[in-house]
């Protein structure tokens, strides 16, 4: 993309309506989450695990003590142990460090200024990434407005980074930086759940092609990260994959709090056989879509990385209600084929669902989202397909 006025104006713009979005947010007590991030930042500093649970709930007390009396949020599973475990690789905690310098609330608030900023951006690249480009208007107001991405946002969650990171490999790839374009989707893997299925799509894609560079880059970045994490952390992979076992994730507790294709079925009481069958029968046609669109050669890496996100919610056996903020991009992609009624119901039917979930109704139910987009993907391929066989035929 070249920089011209009309880019710079926009750009700017957007800048101004993420920080008026993190203002809403900041005023009304966001980046809930991001205590976590600084505790493990707080951590490493002291050249410790950011792991320990002893060492996250000590440092999380203080955190929380130096902000002042604050309202329990009955909501929040990890309330009554009184820590927010650390589950991320370690680099996002490297990449706090510069924040453990700032007063914790000024840092909470900068976070959250950051998700938004995230956002914003990658609505405003989402714009023009598709076969027919969308209005940037639209696309931000949707990068910043869709449910789940403000409360991404309010939570201080991690969601944005990973579509931001997504949209720059693909813009970097447009671009034929293909080293750059590695690197950008190694620091997609800062959420293993939401890349599982994308990032290696684009992988695919990108090596069918003879790029090579992508995966060198990809290589090169994770690589890296990995080396830095273990000069601090030795065994931070064994410590990352055993910190669900000490403190369980919030869908072991209660799977309807999930969003995820795992949590219906345990929600519903399935197990042991009936939940493993019902998973692959799901699970393995959703990555395959990815891998397949991938492998085509005439199809662009958006379709993988669109496809690939929407998988990750049928792959990954764990996902909350914000994760489903990077589902902006297959929705984005799919914006100029959909009927503007379908587009007004993907804005609102997650607040509506929302309203039901603090009337009673489960969280699990946002699982509807992927699923029709899932469809909505499968329908307009459809279509698309009927469309050039006629002309073909006439």
């Amino acid at each position: 993309m070249s920089l011209t006025r009309s880019h710079v104006l926009g750009l700017s713009l957007s800048a101004c309506a993420a920080l008026a979005v993190a203002g809403v947010a900041v005023r009304n007590g966001a980046g809930h989450d991001y205590v976590q991030f600084h505790a493990a930042a707080s951590l490493l500093r002291e050249g410790k695990s950011p792991y320990s649970v002893d060492g996250q709930t000590r440092v999380q007390r203080i955190l929380r003590e130096a902000e002042g009396p604050r309202r329990r949020d009955s909501t929040d599973p990890y309330e009554a142990i009184g820590v927010l475990p650390y589950f991320y690789p370690p680099w996002l905690a490297l990449a706090c460090l510069p924040l453990t310098a700032l007063a914790y609330p000024v840092a909470k608030a900068v976070w959250v200024g950051l998700g938004a900023q995230c956002l914003a951006a990658s609505g405003y690249g989402l714009a023009e990434l598709g076969r027919r480009p969308v209005s940037r208007t639209m696309a931000v107001a949707l990068a910043l407005g869709l449910m789940p991405c403000y409360a991404s946002v309010q939570l201080g969650q991690t969601p944005p980074l990973v579509l931001a990171a997504l949209v720059a490999a693909a813009w970097l790839l447009r671009s034929d930086r293909d080293f750059l374009a590695g690197a950008a989707l190694a620091w997609a893997v800062v959420k293993p759940q939401l890349a599982v299925v994308a990032v290696p799509s684009a992988l695919l894609w990108a090596a069918r092609r003879g790029r090579w560079g992508v995966v060198a880059g990809f290589a090169a970045t994770l690589g890296a990260l990995g080396l830095v994490s273990a000069l601090i952390v030795p065994d931070w992979p064994f410590e990352m994959l055993k910190a669900p076992t000490r403190v369980p994730l919030p869908t072991t507790l209660d799977p309807s709090v999930g969003v995820t294709w795992l949590s219906v079925l345990r929600t519903l009481g399935a197990s042991g056989f009936v939940l493993a069958l019902g998973v692959a029968c799901v699970a393995v046609p959703a990555a395959l879509a990815a891998f397949r669109a991938a492998w085509d050669r005439a199809r662009p890496v958006t379709d993988a990385l669109a496809l690939g996100l929407i998988a990750a919610f049928f792959v990954a056996p764990y996902s909350l209600g914000y994760d489903l903020a990077v589902l902006v991009f297959p929705l984005l992609m799919l914006s100029p084929r959909l009927p503007v009624w379908a587009l007004a119901l993907a804005l609102l039917g997650p607040y509506w669902h929302l309203a039901a979930v603090n009337a009673g109704a489960r969280q699990v139910g946002f699982c509807a989202w992927p699923a029709a987009l899932a469809w909505a993907w499968w329908r307009c391929r459809r279509e698309g397909s009927r469309f050039k066989n006629e002309r073909r035929d006439k």
